[in-house]
């Protein structure tokens, strides 16, 4: 039996109450850890498509940052709960997801799908020289990458340099695409660069002779894939007297 050394300098046997009065709190001390690690919060994180919480009691609740719960299904596997949605997980963009046990307690976490593509970029806009006439109607915008399509006009911005306005309404917001989503045909809108249509005479011409232009095209427009060009593509225009005349080949220079 354990001895030990009295308040008076006495050694003696140690009995049953004496080593309960000795290993008492530090075996409570222990009880009160052990408790706490059993309550810690499971994990709950993304892996891969699917949410995975270390629990089968409870729910999981997936959606995008302060967006509605995505649609998708809640199974059982290995002692842990798997949210998969019914569509894939976008790249850029952050979920959150939640989880609530049966006592109401809730965990959080968010995560951001990293985008693993190709920077897209603006190789080419036609046409490529610096001087266009009055009543000139259409670029073409060649893409490294397919490009984002739906509501692109935004990302257009035509500017009377002359003035230092923005150009109003200048466009044809009609999206006419190369089936490859990497050429797009950006028109000047034809009611108003034609004479005697209602939007010229009503707005005016989009373009007007010897002034200059800047076509600027944004550095937020995003590839297909979620990526977007960073750099805003700005092109300087002159502008001449309208040419009405026909087309002819022989006067043309190829370089």
């Amino acid at each position: 039996m354990e001895s030990y050394v009295n308040n008076l300098g006495i050694t003696k046997k140690a009995n049953f109450t004496d080593l309960m009065n000795r290993y008492c709190p530090v075996l409570m001390g222990l009880t009160v850890l052990i408790s706490a690690c059993t309550c810690l919060k499971p994990s709950l994180r993304f892996e891969g498509d699917i949410v995975v919480m270390d629990s089968t009691q409870g729910e999981i609740i997936v959606r995008t940052e302060r967006g509605e719960p995505l649609i998708g299904n809640t199974i059982f596997a290995k002692d842990q709960l798997h949210f998969i949605p019914k569509f894939p997980f976008m790249t850029g963009q952050t979920y959150e997801a939640s989880f609530t046990d049966s006592n109401g307690r809730r965990t959080t976490t968010s995560h951001t799908f990293r985008v693993k593509a190709p920077n897209p970029s603006l190789t080419s806009l036609f046409p490529s020289g610096d001087t266009v006439p009055a009543n000139h109607l259409k670029f073409y915008l060649q893409f490294s990458e397919p490009m984002e399509q739906g509501n692109i006009f935004r990302h257009f911005k035509l500017t009377d340099m002359t003035s230092g306005k923005p150009v109003e309404e200048p466009f044809r917001e009609t999206e006419l695409w190369s089936a490859d989503g990497k050429r797009l045909t950006l028109w000047l809108h034809p009611g108003r660069q034609k004479t005697g249509v209602n939007l010229n005479i009503e707005l005016g011409p989009v373009l007007e002779p010897g002034r200059r232009y800047a076509l600027a095209v944004s550095g937020a427009w995003k590839s297909e894939a979620g990526v977007p060009l960073k750099l805003t593509t700005r092109k300087i225009l002159k502008t001449t007297p309208a040419d009405r005349s026909q087309p002819n080949p022989s006067h043309w220079r190829l370089t």
